[in-house]
Formats: C-alpha cells, structure tokens, sequence
C-alpha cells in the first residue's frame, strides 16, 4: 500500500489512479512484478532517471524504453487506484 504523500506524488507526476485488467492488481508482466517488488517512490525515481538506466529491465523483459515506461506508469496508475479505492 502506498502513502498518502506516494500518492500526491503519483498525482503531481499527472499519474491518474486507474483499474487495469489482468492477473496481479489489475497488471500483468513487468508491470506487475514493478507492483509487488518496488515502491511508488522507487518506480516515480526510475521515471525521472535518465531513459539509459532501463537497459537491464528492457533486455530481461524484452521491453522496448517506451514500453518500459509505460508499464511502470500502469504500475502508478493501479498503486494510486487501489490506494484511492
């Protein structure tokens, strides 16, 4: 579960709590695994370092950067849902 100051982050970051469907809170691959093994902080600080430091996750998920990206945010968007719900 997240914090409330998590979630004002989420929200300040333009992040809106959405329900996603799949098989773990809502999410599936490496965004689930983003839910159960970090932080929203963690996941907010990935988003904000530099595109380069994703290398090692794309290559394990065979995620392009944009597709990395967006999973993380899917991961903020059910954090601040469940959060929210």
């Amino acid at each position: 579960m997240i914090t409330a100051t998590e979630y004002a982050a989420i929200i300040a970051a333009g992040i809106k709590p959405t329900r996603h469907a799949g098989d773990f809170s809502g999410l599936t691959g490496f965004a689930a695994a983003c839910y159960s093994e970090n932080t929203a902080t963690e996941l907010l600080e990935a988003l904000a370092a530099d595109p380069a430091d994703c290398a090692i996750d794309c290559e394990q998920w065979e995620l392009s950067p944009d597709g990395w990206r967006i999973a993380i945010e899917e991961c903020l968007e059910a954090m601040a849902y469940d959060y929210a719900s």
